[in-house]
């Protein structure tokens, strides 16, 4: 994953050899969540530079969108098994 600044520069902010990303989530407080598949984990990249905390497994093999309702609150939907 790749944070691209207004002046075109970029840098990497994210990778993994094991962990294919699906969605991502910005937070209010700069931090970003990750859903990825394979294993249906969600990371949170905070911290400048950022550094990556899983923060769930969920009971499915992927963790294919985020959302966040009307009262700040995020979630996420799987699939495989659904």
């Amino acid at each position: 994953m790749y944070r691209i600044n207004q002046g075109g520069d970029w840098d990497l902010i994210w990778e993994s050899r094991e962990n294919v990303p699906y969605d991502v989530l910005p937070q209010a407080d700069r931090s970003i969540l990750i859903a990825t598949g394979n294993k249906g984990k969600i990371f949170r990249l905070s911290g400048d530079p950022f550094e990556s905390t899983l923060l769930v497994r969920a009971n499915a093999q992927q963790v294919t969108a985020m959302f966040t309702d009307a009262s700040g609150t995020a979630g996420y939907a799987t699939s495989n098994p659904g």
